[in-house]
């Protein structure tokens, strides 16, 4: 079922949430870091802070269908895109970090599904060109949430503030290059879509959901994991106190 309104999609994360707390599952982290960058959306568009402010408004909702698309068809034992699997698979992997959580949904949302929507929305190159500054404003909103949301789950217990002392900064480096990156790569493939003919997006989004499905792998390598087992001893395991930092008001 289709969102009719960014209320509407809010609410949608909202049962996601309330799902994931009762099932103790980590399903719930990317969803509530989801409803507050949509609640900044909905705010900048009803502020008037976008140039296109109902071009946003429709992305922002394309944009989420294809996240509860997939989140519904991972549950019904269906078939989510590829990048989307090994996101949702991680959530009963307790050995990663928070982060990694945020990071795996952030990459299959943005390095495959926003460069998609922003396609099928602007239309064609002229219509990008024109959505670009507004584009620029929502990776704003998300850059300064995750360094708010790094601090709100830090307040919980047991030792979150040791992240930074054992890490140093290297998580907050880490999700700015993967910001970094997934900005560049949503363009590149809208830029592609509205470049190629139709019958060619398939075969292209099939190699692109491969290589995000790579991206999402090499967030979970055991290696990588052994790397960050310090900083992840440091982390609540309290699934329920995460969900309630992270869905505190901005």
């Amino acid at each position: 079922m289709a969102s009719t309104s960014l209320n509407d999609v809010m609410a949608r994360l909202d049962e996601i949430v309330e799902r994931a707390r009762t099932e103790q599952s980590r399903l719930g982290f990317f969803a509530a870091l989801y409803r507050i960058v949509t609640q900044e959306i909905e705010a900048g568009i009803r502020n008037g802070i976008f140039t296109h402010g109902e071009i946003v408004s429709r992305l922002a909702l394309n944009f989420s269908d294809r996240y509860f698309t997939a989140l519904e068809r991972f549950r019904n034992h269906g078939d989510p895109s590829r990048c989307w699997r090994v996101a949702f698979d991680a959530a009963s992997n307790e050995h990663l970090l928070i982060v990694q959580h945020l990071l795996l949904g952030m990459s299959a949302h943005i390095n495959f599904d926003l460069g998609i929507s922003t396609a099928e929305i602007a239309e064609t190159q002229q219509g990008l060109a024109d959505l670009k500054p507004d584009l620029e404003l929502i990776y704003g909103i998300l850059e300064k949430l995750l360094d708010e949301v790094e601090g709100r789950i830090g307040a919980v217990p047991p030792n979150f503030a040791l992240l930074d002392e054992l890490g140093g900064r290297t998580d907050e480096a880490l999700v700015a290059f993967s910001i970094k990156k997934a900005r560049e790569s949503a363009l590149a493939t809208s830029e592609t879509l509205l470049h190629l003919p139709d019958f060619a997006d398939r075969i292209y989004l099939s190699g692109l959901d491969g290589m995000v499905a790579g991206f999402g792998k090499s967030i979970t390598n055991p290696i990588l994991r052994l790397a960050l087992a310090p900083i992840r001893i440091a982390e609540s395991a309290d699934v329920g106190a995460i969900l309630d930092a992270l869905r505190r008001p901005a």
